[in-house]
């Protein structure tokens, strides 16, 4: 029973915390470290350039040296003007007498006025120079700003998995006997000598049972269950990184507090019969499509993708993980940031059928939602709707590869800042495939307990293969344990 115990804290303590999370962390330190220096350096570079400490500081010291250095060219040149004029002056006398009575002052006169030319040809060299140094500074004063900005923003990510990295190293040295979240009621003692036989059995199938029970529920969770059930497995099992997870919320998705009721159906009924659009401020994925939201503008900004618009496809490993509520959720708060219009393409349904958050709100092809948006009407302020699909097709309709490729120029001259898909999941016949390598950032929704880690490996795989611009969403994790012993609540 004893030996039984420590087998238990030991597997505890494997499963409940992040297994070579110190290592990744780690890596992770180094490399922002490593972008942290480099930005160091080439500030540093120009810096000496320019030879100046800070740009404002620089930049107001030629200012005011330049302008001392005018007023002296400046007096000096006055003063050349009168002993000039003194000279010509005398000379235009002509009083022989007055050079014989006084013939050192003539050689006084013209050694003054060539100190003074001597002087201002200095003063000139010296304005020169720093007005040769003020136009190289404007001229890389752009290239030190952007370092400036870039350093910045390494600095605190290099703080950030610093903090990371401390808190991981904790985590691989935690000793199995110092678990926080569990402790042992009762030790067992040991056996009696007057312990009857009947009770050792007993004892022994109890033991047995409780064996056998804490065996097969290893064997499901480490072996027969393939399944992605905690986000973490997605960092330590299959090496992906999670932008974010989203709890199942009792039994529903995406549905708010006053929802209708859960049932095996819930996710159709949702549909069918909204209580809120993902687009309003109560709904419950809002919190969670606002943190994505800020991500997808760190992003952008990291990687200085500034063109408009910006495409972003929201896709998913299964029909009802939640793909949809995510797509017009992030829509939503998009347009809310005032950063221009949004427009919230439905890719996986026909023109027969409504987008299930379009109940109520215009919705219009796609070909038609590009042209200039006065044309169209809008859901909410800034967030416009479109289908795929012609009323023409009589059925289901998908945007197939060449005719996204078409629409692209029409999607690069319309007057959106950002254009959101809501794209089918990622089967062997999906679109997908081929439109994701035309987003500037692809989410991919996983649903807990639900997709297979293989699939999920070879799909990811697959993707950043095409294009390296491919985030992970974990959707509808589940916690088994109270809250103040669940690690990732």
């Amino acid at each position: 029973m004893q030996e039984l115990l420590s087998r238990y804290f030991v597997k505890h303590l494997e499963v409940h915390r992040s297994v070579g999370a110190f290592d990744f962390v780690a890596q992770q330190t180094d490399q922002v470290r490593g972008r942290l220096n480099q930005s160091e350096d080439a500030l540093k570079s120009v810096r000496e350039k320019t030879g100046i400490a800070s740009l404002k500081e620089g930049s107001v010291a030629l200012t005011t040296e330049a302008a001392k250095v005018q007023e002296q060219l400046n007096a000096a040149e006055a003063d050349l003007a009168e002993q000039q004029a003194l000279v010509s002056q005398k000379a235009d006398s002509g009083a022989k007498t007055w050079r014989k009575k006084k013939p050192g002052d003539e050689k006084t006169n013209k050694a003054k006025v060539a100190g003074t030319q001597a002087k201002i040809e200095t003063l000139k060299t010296r304005l020169s120079d720093i007005q040769r140094r003020t136009k190289q500074l404007s001229e890389l004063a752009p290239q030190i700003e952007d370092l400036e900005r870039k350093k910045e923003m390494d600095e605190a990510n290099y703080k950030y998995f610093a903090a990371s990295l401390e808190k991981a190293r904790i985590d691989e040295a935690l000793d199995p006997s110092k678990i926080p979240n569990i402790s042992a009621v009762q030790r067992p003692s040991p056996p009696s000598l007057e312990t009857k036989k009947r009770n050792k059995i007993l004892m022994g199938l109890v033991g047995g049972g409780l064996t056998l029970g804490i065996a097969l529920a290893l064997l499901r969770g480490l072996v027969l269950n393939q399944t992605v059930g905690r986000p973490f497995q997605l960092e330590t099992q299959l090496h992906i990184p999670l932008m974010l997870s989203i709890p199942y919320a009792n039994g529903r998705f995406a549905l708010p507090s006053n929802g209708s009721p859960a049932d095996p159906g819930a996710l159709t009924t949702q549909r069918r019969h909204p209580k809120l659009a993902p687009w309003e401020a109560g709904h419950f994925i809002r919190p969670y499509c606002d943190a994505i939201r800020d991500r997808l503008g760190l992003y952008f900004e990291l990687n200085h993708l500034t063109h408009k618009p910006k495409l972003v496809g929201v896709t998913g490993m299964s029909e009802e993980g939640g793909t949809s509520t995510l797509a017009a959720g992030l829509a939503a708060s998009l347009s809310e940031t005032n950063d221009g219009k949004v427009l919230l393409v439905d890719v996986n349904l026909g023109p027969q059928e409504v987008h299930p958050f379009f109940k109520g709100k215009p919705a219009y092809p796609l070909n038609k939602a590009l042209k200039p948006s006065d044309s169209i009407a809008s859901a909410t302020e800034n967030l416009y709707l479109a289908t795929v699909g012609s009323p023409s097709t009589g059925g289901p309709a998908q945007l197939g590869l060449k005719k996204f490729f078409d629409m692209m120029p029409n999607m690069k001259a319309s007057d959106f800042d950002y254009i959101i898909f809501d794209m089918p999941p990622l089967d062997q016949t999906s679109p997908t495939w081929g439109m994701a390598a035309f987003m500037d950032k692809l989410l991919v929704v996983v649903e807990a307990e639900k997709n297979n880690r293989e699939v999920i490996r070879r799909s990811y795989g697959k993707l950043i293969a095409e294009r390296n611009n491919v985030a992970v969403v974990v959707n509808k994790t589940r916690s088994y344990v109270p809250k103040w012993l669940d690690s990732e609540s």
